[in-house]
C-alpha cells in the first residue's frame, strides 16, 4: 500500500478512515452499500455490494466479501459510519466509509 495516500486519509475520532471519491477510483475497494435495498434498487455506485444496515445484526459478525479495504457507504454518511463502528475489529480488513457517500458521487460521477 503507498504510504502516501495511507496518511493523507482523514481518520474519524474512531479510528476509522476516511475515504474521498479520489481514493476509491484509483484504489477500487471492495464497496459496501448500506442503504436500503428499495434504494440500492434505484441507483448505487459501479461493483457496490448491498448490505442494508437494518439487518446489520445477521451480516456483522463475519465479513461477507474478500479484499483487504472495505469501504461503506450510504446516502450521507450517517449509516455508512454505524456500520463502519459496528463491524471494526471484527473483520480482517481495513475498515472504511466513503465521506462523500452517494449525494457526492451522483453530483460528480451520474
Amino acid at each position: 500500500m503507498n504510504l502516501p495516500r495511507i496518511l493523507a486519509r482523514r481518520t474519524m475520532s474512531t479510528g476509522i478512515r476516511e475515504w474521498t471519491l479520489e481514493e476509491i477510483m484509483s484504489t477500487r475497494p471492495v464497496l459496501i452499500d448500506v442503504r436500503e435495498t428499495d434504494e440500492y434498487a434505484a441507483g448505487t455506485m459501479p461493483a457496490a455490494h448491498s448490505l442494508p444496515l437494518s439487518s446489520l445484526p445477521t451480516w456483522s459478525a463475519a465479513c461477507p466479501v474478500t479484499g483487504p479495504e472495505v469501504v461503506f457507504f450510504c446516502e450521507r454518511g450517517v449509516r455508512a459510519r454505524k456500520a463502519a463502528e459496528a463491524v471494526r475489529g471484527k473483520w480482517p480488513v481495513e475498515i472504511g466509509v466513503y465521506a462523500g457517500s452517494m449525494c457526492e458521487w451522483r453530483r460528480r460521477c451520474h
